[in-house]
């Protein structure tokens, strides 16, 4: 279980926390496949733990994701432990928002329609704008779920997040083009955390440079950035300091085998997890953080015409929270 004793003093504000170990789907740049082959679970007793650290370490959002949320505690959606944590946070003021394939918004419609307007946000994760390639990408035909989903928050007042991992095969100018359209179609803000590995720009899924700096240069002239903690970007906002993995941020992975639940500093690298949380980590020797070395990309080659910024209170809830970059398209 969670060491509590090893929290004094630490001050986190954000979390994630992966739930379900089920997955029926085969996204090509999962990062918990690998994790939940080994993992037990989900209980309420491991349920109690993590939330009592949220509450000791100041936690004030958690992001409900992993592979389907919905399918925390077991396989069949019906007898989910997700409505059960999603009211337990709330009863500590604690905002739960849900990442999703729309799946888990889906089930939460049709089990608990009650607790949808609850909701802090709700995001929606897409790896291309056009349906054909989203599904082929996902190997399901999930982009009408989505879509779904995105009409029961709108009905539930819910503020929803079009979720993008930019990886070499989805982040080109055209097919950015289609997100900023599409999350304006959909009232929904665009949310871009890029594909991140421990391989670095060698990864053969990872973003060639070229592709990094032209996607986000169209992103930020495209539309009212909102919020960037993505650090390579941070020169074109003026902003200096590093990222906020294990210092503000954390990720609550799996359930062990053995009723372990490992907290990590970054989604991406669960082999620095632990059991229970020392407070915040001093980065690693030369690098910015912990998941890729941010240098590899450099600095800016260039100023992008337009850098609007914006205020919204749906993109402060992943202020300090993972390297990201939220915009308004429009």
């Amino acid at each position: 279980m969670l060491n509590s004793k090893v929290i004094d003093g630490a001050r986190v504000r954000r979390s994630g926390w992966s739930l379900g170990t089920t997955c029926p789907f085969s996204c090509k740049h999962c990062y918990t496949a690998a994790s939940r082959q080994t993992s037990g679970e989900l209980t309420v007793e491991h349920i109690d733990a993590v939330i009592g650290t949220f509450v000791a370490l100041g936690v004030e959002s958690v992001v409900l994701g992993g592979n389907e949320p919905i399918y925390a505690g077991g396989a069949d959606p019906r007898s989910s432990l997700l409505p059960f944590i999603i009211t337990e946070l709330l009863a500590v003021g604690i905002k739960p928002i849900l990442i999703t394939s729309g799946l888990s918004a889906r089930f939460l419609e049709m089990y608990s329609p009650d607790l949808f307007p609850l909701l802090a946000a709700v995001v929606l994760s897409l790896d291309s704008p056009v349906e054909a390639d989203h599904n082929a990408s996902r190997g399901a035909p999930l982009f009408q779920i989505a879509k779904r989903a995105r009409d029961t928050c709108h009905e539930a007042g819910v503020p929803t997040l079009i979720c993008v991992t930019p990886m070499k095969a989805n982040f080109t100018v055209e097919t950015l083009s289609g997100f900023v359209n599409l999350a304006e179609y959909w009232g929904s803000l665009l949310r871009m955390n890029t594909y991140k590995s421990s391989g670095g720009l060698a990864d053969p899924q990872a973003v060639t440079l070229d592709q990094y700096w032209d996607g986000y240069r169209y992103l930020v002239e495209n539309c009212t950035t909102l919020l960037v903690d993505e650090p390579p970007l941070f020169p074109w906002f003026g902003r200096e300091a590093g990222p906020n993995c294990g210092n503000s941020s954390i990720r609550v992975g799996f359930p062990t085998k053995d009723g372990d639940i490992p907290i990590t500093p970054c989604q991406y690298r669960p082999e620095f997890a632990s059991i229970g949380y020392g407070g915040p980590l001093p980065p690693a020797n030369g690098r910015s953080r912990l998941c890729i070395d941010y240098s590899e990309y450099g600095e800016p080659p260039f100023t992008p015409a337009s850098t609007r910024v914006g205020q919204s209170d749906v993109a402060d809830l992943f202020d300090e929270y993972l390297c990201t970059w939220i915009g308004s398209p429009g």
